[in-house]
């Protein structure tokens, strides 16, 4: 079902990229109280034929989208992209503390990196690359772009967010990413 709002304002698609370990989870379940929209984390990463294939009002969180940011924005002119940040060490720590088990780890120590460096290391290195990607990618689309900081992120910022898609402020979304946020102890400093 589509937004009833003033088609003007409304962003057929969103993306939200991050870095990993960035606190998507938590925005992303926020993001499913948003009337006329789908919202989902990391869907269609196993099925290359429809890896880019969303349906229209789609809200899409995925920090492996960080890498095709040109690709999407070309594929959804419309679409708007948000860029989920968080404190770089507390990002670098949890990728650290999870390396055996993480892809993105793995495959970056295994394929660049050529095996060298601690974990810790190539934690540091991925984080600052992924970023430096995202960044650069949404300095040159002409699409709408965010940047949120999970950790400074309050009610404010989730309005200006619906704001920005064109749909009504939801406040049960905002309700449940500020509480998922205290209970990870996410924010640093209040407002």
């Amino acid at each position: 079902m589509a937004p009833t709002h003033e088609a003007s304002l409304i962003k057929m698609n969103v993306f939200v990229v991050g870095s990993g370990r960035c606190g998507t989870v938590t925005f992303s379940s926020a993001c499913k109280h948003i009337v006329g929209f789908s919202s989902s984390h990391e869907t269609r990463t196993d099925d290359m034929l429809r890896r880019f294939k969303f349906p229209n009002y789609h809200i899409e969180v995925d920090n492996r989208l960080s890498w095709f940011i040109p690709r999407l924005a070309a594929m959804y002119p419309d679409a708007m992209f948000v860029h989920i940040l968080r404190n770089k060490r507390s990002v670098v720590d949890s990728f650290a503390s999870r390396a055996e088990t993480s892809e993105a780890l793995q495959s970056f120590r295994l394929g660049p990196l050529r095996k060298t460096g601690t974990w810790k290391q190539v934690a540091i290195l991925y984080v600052e690359t992924v970023l430096a990607t995202i960044n650069s990618a949404m300095e040159t689309i002409p699409n709408t772009c965010m940047w949120l900081d999970i950790e400074t992120c309050y009610a404010r910022d989730w309005d200006k967010f619906t704001d920005a898609l064109g749909v009504e402020r939801c406040t049960k979304g905002r309700d449940e990413f500020l509480t998922m946020q205290n209970k990870m102890g996410l924010v640093r400093k209040a407002r």
